[in-house]
């Protein structure tokens, strides 16, 4: 038997789920250019989507204005299958996501492959946008972005966090942090998929992360992060790692700062390349700041590029295979005891060993050339060459020493300078270990020392010789500056006379520049005139 409702009781169940039941938003449905405002009090939905369809184009949400409330309990979705689709949050207005806490449920900007240049604005201080799972900028698709500026803030009410670039097809997303205050917490990966994906921190923009990835599947590459400009910061409570898969890149200039409390960890997956950037390649920029315990690079192909164009200090323990490049015209420090095995290249500005303790370059292969140039007082551990054009200048300020435990072969076109203040106050190179090529030019730098020289004042400036270290070939010059004059060479020993009558000799079997005369006073010499007089006056007598 079939049972029926009264009709009365039909309806009340009806108007009860009516009235119970939340609505779902769209602005754009099948159609494009449509507008909607939210400009004061609170509207609830279970979904909202601007730009639903294929060809829904140009569809803008606005929710605008301190003590405006967007509240979406599952998805938000800006540009389903469309282009050009955006969200606007200004003026302290604020929009929650999934508050229902669903992980079935996130937040889309561009979700569909054909959804292309959707947007996202949070501007103004109070402005906010908040998700209780996941955001991802380029679900499906490509050029879709998210903007933070003058104050906005985007955060994860205990969720997973922010994805921009999110799979295979997602190419050329975008994030932007910008102007301080705004906030982005917590971004999870740039690039788990897809190409060309970006996060821009500026102008004191800050990014909070636990642990987080540029580039994190085999299908991701060419995603890249830069933190630039005074008090833009990305913060990580953990591990920050640069290509996990593929390629990544992360460039930190202009006094920006990427802290990671986990490490820092680049290519650590054998067929990913992953490249960390001291201020801009090819640019002018002034460095960046990184805190980090470590810097650990792992199996794929690794490298830190110092590009900036003032003095850039790292404490940060690094290791693994990759290699460092010094590129830019500044001044870049290693204060750390480092075991990287990756090769070492200057080719432009100064690279300084300042480690107390191990090699300040590991075990790597230093290559110094074309207008690079090497000093410091720490200790270099692996091999090293000095270049057609580069410099090796031991010592930091003028002053200390450099140890090598492995030798140099310093070639033709090479320069090595000291500068010799005093006999208590000179630059040299510690010769702990392997063998000296001597070649190129010696340049000492007398400027400060002519006038106060004295006869036997010796400088070991190739120091120890210990562990068996040998010397072999010799330099093609030997120049002075302060005077400007040059030495002969005979056979290893080089010799040359300054403008005061000052003799020098170096010698290539010892390391040592030596006094070898120096000018009568000019008190003695009158002395000498007044006794030669006194001596013809009494001749004189005598035969008179």
């Amino acid at each position: 038997m079939r049972r029926t409702f009264p009709a009365l009781v039909l309806l009340a169940a009806l108007a009860a789920f009516g009235a119970n039941a939340k609505a779902q938003l769209y602005v754009g449905s099948n159609s494009s250019g449509q507008t909607t405002n939210f400009t004061s009090g609170s509207y609830t939905y279970s979904s909202a989507t601007v730009g639903n369809n294929t060809n829904d184009s140009n569809n803008t949400l606005f929710v605008a204005n301190t003590n405006t409330l967007l509240s979406v309990s599952d998805r938000l979705i800006i540009g389903n299958s469309g282009p050009l689709n955006s969200l606007v949050i200004s003026n302290g207005a604020s929009v929650t996501s999934d508050t229902s806490l669903n992980d079935a449920y996130y937040a889309i900007v561009g979700s569909g492959s054909k959804s292309s240049n959707n947007s996202v604005l949070v501007t103004g201080a109070g402005s906010s946008w908040s998700d209780g799972y996941l955001i991802e900028i380029g679900g499906g698709g490509s050029g879709n972005s998210l903007t933070i500026s003058n104050g906005g803030q985007v955060g994860m009410a205990n969720a997973e966090g922010v994805e921009i670039g999110s799979s295979t097809h997602s190419s050329n997303n975008w994030a932007l942090v910008t102007g301080a205050g705004s906030i982005l917490n917590k971004l999870i990966s740039v690039g788990s998929s897809g190409t060309n994906n970006s996060l821009t921190i500026s102008n004191g923009g800050l990014v909070l992360s636990s642990n987080s990835t540029i580039s994190s599947s085999p299908n991701s590459s060419s995603n890249t992060v830069l933190v630039t400009g005074s008090g833009s910061t990305w913060s990580n409570s953990g591990i920050a790692t640069i290509a996990s898969y593929g390629g990544a890149t992360l460039t930190v200039a202009n006094g920006g700062v990427v802290s990671a409390a986990g490490g820092i960890l680049v290519a650590s997956q054998s067929n990913s390349t992953g490249t960390l950037n001291i201020g801009s390649v090819g640019g002018s920029d002034t460095a960046g700041t990184i805190s980090s315990p470590t810097i650990t690079f792992g199996s794929g192909n690794a490298s830190i590029n110092f590009n900036q164009s003032d003095s850039s200090s790292v404490t940060s323990s690094i290791s693994g295979l990759g290699g460092i490049k010094q590129l830019g015209s500044g001044t870049t420090i290693l204060a750390a005891s480092n075991s990287y095995t990756g090769t070492t290249l200057i080719s432009q500005g100064t690279f300084l060993a300042d480690n107390t303790s191990g090699s300040a370059v590991g075990t790597s292969s230093v290559l110094v050339t074309n207008a690079g140039t090497l000093g410091g007082n720490g200790s270099i551990g692996g091999t090293l060459t000095i270049g057609s054009g580069g410099e090796l200048t031991p010592g930091l300020n003028g002053v200390g020493e450099l140890r090598l435990t492995s030798g140099v072969t310093l070639q033709t076109g090479s320069i090595t300078s000291f500068l010799i203040n005093s006999t208590n106050n000179f630059t040299s190179l510690n010769i702990l270990g392997g063998t000296v090529t001597y070649g190129g030019t010696l340049r000492l730098n007398l400027l400060n020392y002519a006038s106060s020289a004295s006869l036997g004042d010796t400088f070991a400036l190739f120091s120890d010789w210990a562990n068996g270290a040998t010397h072999t070939q010799d330099f093609a010059s030997v120049q002075a500056l302060g005077d400007s004059f040059n030495f002969s060479d005979n056979g290893g020993l080089w010799t040359g006379t300054d403008t005061h009558g000052t003799t020098y000799e170096f010698s290539d079997a010892t390391g040592n520049l030596i006094v070898l005369s120096v000018p009568e006073s000019s008190s003695s010499a009158l002395l000498g005139l007044g006794a030669l007089a006194a001596l013809l006056l009494l001749r004189k007598k005598q035969t008179s």
